[in-house]
C-alpha cells in the first residue's frame, strides 16, 4: 500500500523515473503474491500504462494496456467502469501514436 501511495505522489509530481521504478516493483510482487488475472494486478498495470505514456514510451503503453484489457475482460462484466476506463485510455494512446507517427512524417 505504502508503495502505491508513493509512487502514485512521484507521478503526481512529475518525476515518472522514480514513479516508473516503483510501479515496476509493486507489479512484480502483485503478480507472485495475487497473481496475473487479480483486479489488484490489473490495477497496478494500469497505473504503469498512465506513466509510460507520460514518460512519452507510447508502444510500451500501448502494449501494456492491451494485456489489461485482456485481464479485465477476463474478470469484469464488458461494461464495467474500469475496462471502459482502460479501453478509452487505450485509444487515447493509439491517438497519440498515430498523431506522433505522422507528424514525424510531415517533418521529413
Amino acid at each position: 500500500m505504502v508503495m502505491d501511495d508513493l509512487s502514485l505522489i512521484l507521478q503526481r509530481r512529475g518525476q515518472l523515473e522514480e514513479a516508473e521504478a516503483l510501479q515496476w516493483e509493486r507489479l512484480s510482487l502483485r503478480k507472485v503474491i495475487q497473481g496475473e488475472r487479480h483486479p489488484d494486478t490489473a490495477l497496478a498495470m494500469y497505473n504503469l500504462v498512465r506513466t509510460l505514456y507520460g514518460r512519452g514510451r507510447l508502444e510500451e503503453a500501448e502494449n501494456l494496456a492491451l494485456e489489461v484489457v485482456a485481464v479485465l475482460e477476463e474478470i469484469l462484466e464488458p461494461d464495467h467502469p474500469h475496462l471502459i476506463l482502460v479501453m478509452n485510455s487505450l485509444s487515447s494512446i493509439r491517438l497519440q501514436r498515430e498523431t506522433s507517427a505522422g507528424t514525424h512524417r510531415n517533418s521529413s
